[in-house]
C-alpha cells in the first residue's frame, strides 16, 4: 500500500549498504537512503533514473513499450505521474544485487 509507512529490515539495509556502483560518487542506495530519511515512499521517474544510473526518458521508454527490466513491477498512476513504492524499488535493487552474485 502506497500510503502505509513502509519498514525496511535489518537484512535489506545490510544488502543496501553493500550494493554501490563503485564510481565514487554518492551511489543509489544513499540516494534511496536520503528519500526515506525524507519521508518520501513514493519513487517517481527521475528518482527512480538517478537511483539506478539512469536518464529519465530511457524509463518512460520502458513503460510505453511495456519493456521494464527484469524485477522492476510496473508503476502505479498518481494523477498522470508514474510512481513506485520505496519498497518495490528496494526489491528491484536487491534482485539486481543476487544477479550479480550468481553470475
Amino acid at each position: 500500500n502506497f500510503h502505509s509507512i513502509l519498514h525496511i529490515s535489518s537484512a535489506a539495509l545490510f544488502i543496501c549498504r553493500n550494493f554501490s556502483r563503485g564510481d565514487g560518487q554518492m551511489n543509489n542506495i544513499s540516494i534511496l537512503h536520503s528519500y526515506i530519511a525524507k519521508g518520501q515512499y513514493l519513487i517517481y521517474i527521475k528518482d527512480l533514473a538517478e537511483i539506478i544510473n539512469s536518464k529519465p526518458q530511457t524509463i518512460r521508454k520502458w513503460i510505453c513499450k511495456d519493456r521494464l527490466p527484469s524485477g522492476l513491477v510496473k508503476p502505479n498512476k498518481l494523477g498522470n505521474r508514474h510512481v513506485w513504492s520505496i519498497y518495490d524499488v528496494e526489491e528491484y535493487m536487491q534482485s539486481i544485487r543476487n544477479k550479480n552474485l550468481f553470475n
